[in-house]
C-alpha cells in the first residue's frame, strides 16, 4: 500500500518545547504574583509539583489530560491559600488561561514551514501530540487535515491506540503511514507497535535505550523529505 498520510508529533519536531514551556511556567508565576503574592510565596514553599502530583494521585485518571490537570492543581493551591471553591476556580482559570497563551508562543524550526509545505505538495498530514500545543493558535493547522491531543481522549503515546484513533478518524491504514517524531518510545515505539513506519528525528542527539529499530533516523528536519521519500515506495 502507497504512502499517503504523514503523521507528525509536534513539541520538538516542529520546534524546541522547552523554551516554550519554560516562558509559559514564567508568565504564570507573575500571573500568580499579580494576583497574590501569598499565593505565589505558598506555591514556590511547598513546590508546584507537590500540587500536581498530589492531584494527580487522586485523579490518576488525568495522566494524559495535561490541561485538566493543570487546572486542577491549580485549584488545589488556591484552595490551600484558603480561596472559597468559586475563588479558587475563577483563580485557577485565570492563571491557567495565563500559562496556556505562553505556551502556544513556539518559536519554530527555521524549516518548519518549508519542510510542511513540500510535505502536503504529496501527503496528507495529521499531527499527534501528548502536549496541549494547539496548532490552529500557533498558525499551523492550515497543514494538517487532523490534529489530535493525548488529553483529547484520555490516551497518549506510546499507547498504540492513540495511532490507532487517529488514523480511524481518516479512515486510513497504518500501512499508509508513516510517523515523524523525537521521542524513541513515545513516538517510534509506539508506532512501530501499531504497524507505521517511523522516523526518528534525533536532533537532540538522544542514545537509541530501546530495541525497536527507526525506519529511518534524521538529524535536520529539512532531511525529512527524503527520508520519507525513500520509505513511501
Amino acid at each position: 500500500m502507497p504512502v499517503s498520510i504523514i503523521s507528525l508529533d509536534l513539541d520538538n519536531t516542529l520546534w524546541h518545547a522547552e523554551p516554550t514551556l519554560i516562558a509559559a511556567e514564567k508568565a504564570m508565576l507573575g500571573w500568580l504574583q499579580d494576583f497574590s503574592p501569598d499565593v505565589l510565596v505558598r506555591a514556590r514553599e511547598r513546590g508546584w509539583s507537590h500540587y500536581r502530583k498530589q492531584t494527580l494521585a487522586e485523579n490518576p485518571e488525568l495522566v494524559h489530560r495535561v490541561s485538566e490537570l493543570r487546572l486542577k492543581a491549580l485549584q488545589l493551591l488556591m484552595l490551600d491559600c484558603g480561596l472559597s471553591q468559586d475563588a479558587s476556580k475563577q483563580a485557577a482559570q485565570g492563571a491557567f488561561d495565563c500559562f496556556w497563551s505562553a505556551r502556544q508562543n513556539v518559536s519554530l524550526f527555521p524549516e518548519t514551514r518549508t519542510v510542511l509545505d513540500q510535505l502536503k505538495r504529496e501527503f496528507s498530514l495529521i499531527s499527534i501530540t501528548n502536549g496541549n500545543a494547539d496548532v490552529e493558535h500557533i498558525g499551523l493547522n492550515d497543514y494538517f487535515i487532523y490534529s489530535l491531543r493525548a488529553e483529547e481522549i484520555g490516551i497518549g503515546k506510546p499507547d498504540p491506540a492513540i495511532f490507532q484513533h487517529a488514523l480511524a478518524q481518516i479512515n486510513a491504514q497504518p500501512e499508509s503511514c508513516i510517523h515523524v517524531g523525537d521521542h524513541i518510545i513515545d513516538d517510534i515505539q509506539g508506532a512501530a507497535e501499531f504497524g507505521i513506519k517511523t522516523i526518528w528525528f534525533n536532533w537532540q542527539n538522544q542514545s537509541q535505550n530501546v530495541d525497536v529499530q527507526p525506519d529511518r533516523i534524521i538529524t535536520e528536519l529539512r532531511e525529512l523529505p527524503q527520508a520519507i521519500a525513500s520509505l513511501a515506495d
